[in-house]
């Protein structure tokens, strides 16, 4: 059976966070930022929509700095300082005509 997706590069980083976090639920917005509560911080991952699918594991060390802390910091100001300590590569399945 043939199954209609295709893989997407996704890119995860674990944030600590000055601000108390364990109370926060798992959050996607309608612009790709997902945020949930992980070890002492946050995993956060911003989906790039104008990347070609496919399995591509490059770990792009100028997302975090550059997309995904202009994002998060604009959603949620509450969170204090935040400290990259680990990023990770990965793929997602999206609808594929």
């Amino acid at each position: 059976m043939q199954i209609p997706v295709e893989p997407m590069s996704r890119l995860q980083h674990y944030i600590g966070t000055s601000a108390d976090v364990d109370h926060l639920p798992f959050v996607k917005d309608v612009h790709g930022l997902a945020v949930h509560p992980y070890r002492q911080g946050i995993a956060v991952g911003l989906v790039d929509f104008d990347h070609p699918g496919g399995e591509d594991f490059t770990l792009d060390p100028t997302d975090y700095p550059d997309r995904v802390v202009p994002a998060l910091t604009e959603r949620f100001g509450g969170l204090g300082e935040l400290t990259l300590r680990e990023s990770k590569t990965g793929l997602y399945f999206t609808p594929h005509p």
